[in-house]
């Protein structure tokens, strides 16, 4: 996992997020990685053995080192601030309103609602279809082939097959929907992972 992710970082370069790249794996049997502002990247063993290849594994590091350099994270917590501070003005208005205490939380509840699935949660969609695409780019740009990423989540899928979470309260794109971008994304990288291995000592 270290030796995937340090080449794909060594492509991405540190400037662009001004990272110091570190690739930790954590004893879980939890199929799942994520990223942290700066540069921390972490793998679960249980992603580790769903993942058959280096190409599958790498498409999984890029997604997760473009969360960084995309600042997915940052972008995340000022949305959040956003809504709270649209909760507050609210709650001030109503107070200065003299609305009733039961009222008011029913609002929002309400408010609280609206803002999670109309504007939080697309967002993350939005974050997550993105580290998709720039994560395939920086995969296939370290020399590790595009067309890996589509098997990969078929197998998630497959994995995750007893039952999902409807996409709208998600925070991530259907594994559908996510199939079909990796395996259109996929033939636009081919030719910077072929000039990537031909570039590579043996290629």
């Amino acid at each position: 996992m270290r030796r995937v992710g340090q080449r794909i970082a060594g492509v991405v370069g540190r400037d662009i997020a001004n990272a110091e790249w570190e690739f930790v794996v954590f004893d879980s049997e939890q199929v799942n990685a994520f990223a942290l502002p700066g540069g921390k990247v972490g793998v679960y063993t249980g992603l580790l053995k769903l993942a058959a290849s280096d190409d599958e594994l790498a498409c999984v590091m890029g997604h997760e080192i473009a969360h960084v350099t995309s600042r997915h994270g940052a972008e995340r917590v000022s949305q959040s601030q956003l809504v709270s501070i649209g909760g507050q003005l609210g709650q001030a208005y109503m107070n200065y309103k003299g609305v009733g205490a039961e009222k008011q939380n029913q609002l929002m509840s309400l408010y609280g609602l609206g803002a999670q699935v109309g504007a939080l949660l697309p967002y993350s969609r939005l974050h997550e279809t993105e580290a998709d695409t720039i994560g395939l780019r920086f995969a296939a740009a370290a020399g590790y082939d595009p067309r890996a990423a589509a098997v990969f989540w078929k197998k998630m899928a497959a994995k995750n097959s007893g039952g999902s979470t409807p996409s709208w309260l998600s925070t991530h794109p259907s594994d559908q929907s996510r199939i079909a971008n990796l395996e259109k994304l996929a033939p636009q990288y081919l030719p910077l992972y072929e000039n990537a291995r031909k570039a590579q000592p043996g290629g």
